[in-house]
């Protein structure tokens, strides 16, 4: 939403001629959600997660001190939704913390294939790794499927978009 209304605002007002993707190593929400898709692949254990927020915090818990998104460090709209999701007591506060939840679930998509991809003797961490470039051309597939804006302009040569790792 946000984010595709965002780029189109670049791309068509102000005239961006570049779109870059951006993954970054040790990303905490692709490790909980990769947990989160192992732990349910496996069955309900003890030792599973038991939702793709509970995944992404024990995941930040490892790289705490290294998260950071384009220069942006102790991110409140984590601590925020975190906060929510531990002391919902409203309705409004549980809608924000399963948004939340729905937007890691969404990358056990990239956690899956990631999965499949490397086989049976991939480790988490491996799987989680990989499961970050997938991301970047998940996210790369996503913008031109749902913005048909992005989609023409990169079709006749105005935009480019570019992925990475960082």
């Amino acid at each position: 939403g946000s984010m595709v209304g965002s780029l189109e605002f670049c791309a068509g007002k102000l005239g961006s001629k570049l779109i870059l993707v951006l993954g970054h190593t040790q990303c905490g929400a692709i490790a909980g959600a990769t947990k989160t898709y192992l732990g349910s692949k496996d069955g309900p254990t003890s030792k599973n997660v038991g939702c793709a927020l509970e995944g992404l915090l024990i995941g930040l818990s490892r790289v705490a001190q290294q998260v950071m998104v384009l220069g942006h460090t102790a991110c409140g709209a984590i601590k925020g939704a975190t906060k929510t999701f531990l002391q919902s007591k409203t309705v409004r506060q549980a809608k924000a913390a399963r948004a939340l939840d729905a937007l890691l679930q969404g990358l056990s998509v990239v956690a899956s294939k990631s999965a499949e991809e490397l086989g049976p003797t991939a480790t988490e961490e491996q799987i989680a790794s990989h499961a970050v470039k997938l991301n970047v051309f998940h996210t790369i597939d996503f913008l031109l499927e749902f913005s048909p804006m992005i989609r023409n302009k990169v079709s006749s040569g105005e935009v480019e978009i570019q992925g990475g790792i960082y």
